[in-house]
């Protein structure tokens, strides 16, 4: 049942760039029972996880996948990560099954207990796969709330499961986050980056360029570097302009869009005609009454949704690009959803 390449870390990068802030944070999580990391696709939640992993000296890592929702199938990669080659406890799960599990569950937090002699770091990544399955959010919070003293969780999500659990130990000080900001690149981070590390020096003003286009989303600065080395003329501005048509959009389409319920989907695209985003906006506009919760689920999602204030919100400049440009398929959509908006911006000037 176990895949035992998903039980080892990914080789880091060869040109990973540390960056002092976020490396304070990471070390601020230091022996606190549980780190979660929760950013959306491609801010870097697994590169996080991997130098956090760097102030431990032992590490148990679980890369989740799309089959492991089956509760079965995660407690045996659960068990194999954190006590490899422990056959009994894994013959144990196979014979019982399910009416099993607590006991397996309970004996693997007892052995833990007895053998780990100092600090350890268990690792789940892509937890969002697998937060919203009952069995496995129940062991999950009996994991967490009788692990070992030594014993630090570590998971990367998505979104922030919605369990009481988590809201608990938020309160109680139990949970740290690092978010989608604390993962994106400042301005200032992205001059480094262009100078340091792809010795491509660009002036403060370019640097605040990249940053109003990307919001530090660490896949299209990548994107864009890449664009630089192919470029013939290597003109910052110009591959700027051409960005919206390269491979970022399959990307976003890809593991974004076509992801989301049909619901969101249609939510994304004719919201995206409006610079910035409010509920009565949006009602208005898709003839709707859900959009101040549908707004906030994007948010909590990390779907390259930012909160301006507490009623106004607006989407990243590159995924509202993108977004703009599904439309054009449908161009009286298109053509009917700007009249509607041009209509509600008349009436709230």
């Amino acid at each position: 049942m176990v895949i035992r390449s998903k039980l080892l870390p990914p080789q880091p990068h060869r040109g990973i760039f540390r960056r002092e802030r976020l490396h304070t944070l990471l070390e601020g999580t230091i022996g606190a029972p549980l780190t979660l990391i929760h950013a959306g696709t491609g801010f870097g939640k697994t590169t996080a996880l991997l130098e956090l992993s760097t102030f431990y000296r032992k590490t148990f890592w679980y890369q989740i996948t799309e089959p492991d929702r089956d509760p079965m199938l995660f407690l045996a990669h659960l068990i194999s990560t954190c006590s490899p080659g422990n056959t009994a406890l894994l013959e144990r799960l196979e014979s019982g099954g399910h009416t099993a599990a607590q006991s397996v569950l309970t004996s693997l937090l007892n052995q833990l207990t007895l053998d780990l002699e100092e600090d350890a770091l268990l690792v789940l990544d892509d937890y969002h796969l697998v937060s919203d399955v009952t069995d496995i959010n129940r062991w999950f919070e009996q994991l967490v709330e009788n692990r070992p003293p030594r014993l630090h969780i570590a998971i990367a999500c998505r979104k922030i499961p919605e369990t009481p659990a988590f809201i608990r130990w938020r309160v109680k000080a139990s949970l740290l986050v690092i978010n989608q900001a604390d993962l994106s690149f400042t301005v200032e981070e992205i001059g480094h980056l262009f100078a340091d590390q792809y010795q491509f020096p660009i002036t403060p003003e370019q640097a605040e360029s990249i940053f109003s286009y990307t919001d530090g989303w660490i896949i299209a600065l990548q994107m864009i570097w890449q664009r630089l080395q192919t470029s013939h003329s290597r003109i910052l501005e110009r591959i700027l302009a051409e960005l919206p048509s390269s491979d970022i959009f399959t990307f976003l389409a890809q593991e974004v869009l076509h992801r989301q319920p049909t619901e969101v989907q249609e939510f994304l695209l004719s919201s995206s005609v409006l610079r910035q985003l409010d509920a009565n906006a949006c009602n208005a506009l898709l003839g709707i009454g859900n959009s101040t919760a549908i707004l906030q689920s994007l948010v909590e999602k990390g779907l390259f949704t930012f909160s301006v204030d507490e009623q106004t919100y607006r989407y990243q400049r590159l995924f509202q690009d993108f977004l703009l440009d599904q439309e054009k398929n449908d161009s009286q959509k298109t053509l009917s959803l700007h009249r509607k908006a041009t209509v509600l911006i008349v009436k709230l000037c």
